[in-house]
């Protein structure tokens, strides 16, 4: 096996490792369609002004998981910068596509975000007998400790995303996934495990080929 093709095979099981915090909730594609190449492909979050940070990360992410299989993608705030590339016609969207040689985009739209609170158990631990306390004050304390300890409930909230790639060749979506993210510690986390699952999903599910594949394919 070459060098380069090493390490794209490398790069796809690290994306086939599982996520934490999110989780594919609902997935759809185009029916006996073989994995196609695309020769460039923009990644685009659409959100307002005051989520650049975040359409950043959630792009950027994508965009890197997509590049280290192989795959040639850009994102939109790097192409045309914040705010660069909104258009009120679908000719004018279509036109700046054209312009930058993209043949495929995927979209990242964050649908719904919602706070809720779910009750935390008490403290609970499970000891063994060979490792049961000698003395009596430090089991009864042990003891105690835990029965004393209430249960609480925390706030937690939930990220409810849409991506969509387009095949600009023929203008048709190819692909939509809609995901699920549970309380990330950080945005940059939330963005980093989106854009592995988004990645892992459109390789496994030949929804792209890998470089070499489409080759592989016709042969």
């Amino acid at each position: 096996m070459k060098g380069k093709e090493l390490l794209i095979y490398i790069s796809v099981l690290l994306l086939l490792s599982g996520c934490d915090t999110v989780r594919m909730s609902q997935s759809w594609q185009v029916e006996n369609k073989l994995p196609e190449k695309y020769d460039k492909m923009l990644v685009l979050c659409l959100g307002n002004d005051s989520s650049t940070g975040l359409r950043y990360q959630m792009e950027r992410h994508l965009a890197d998981d997509l590049k280290k299989l192989g795959c040639d993608a850009v994102t939109s705030l790097e192409e045309y910068g914040p705010g660069g590339f909104f258009a009120s016609e679908e000719r004018i969207a279509i036109s700046k596509l054209k312009r930058g040689n993209f043949d495929a985009v995927i979209t990242i739209v964050l649908l719904d975000k919602a706070k809720g609170s779910h009750y935390v158990q008490g403290r609970i631990f499970y000891t063994p007998d060979v490792l049961y306390e000698l003395r009596f004050w430090s089991y009864y304390s042990r003891i105690y400790e835990h029965m004393i300890t209430p249960g609480y409930y925390a706030e937690n909230t939930r990220y409810f995303w849409e991506s969509n790639l387009y095949n600009l060749r023929t203008g048709e979506l190819v692909c939509s996934l809609q995901t699920e993210s549970f309380d990330p510690l950080s945005t940059d986390k939330l963005a980093h495990e989106h854009g592995k699952l988004i990645a892992r999903y459109l390789v496994s599910h030949d929804v792209i080929a890998l470089p070499g594949q489409q080759q592989a394919l016709k042969d």
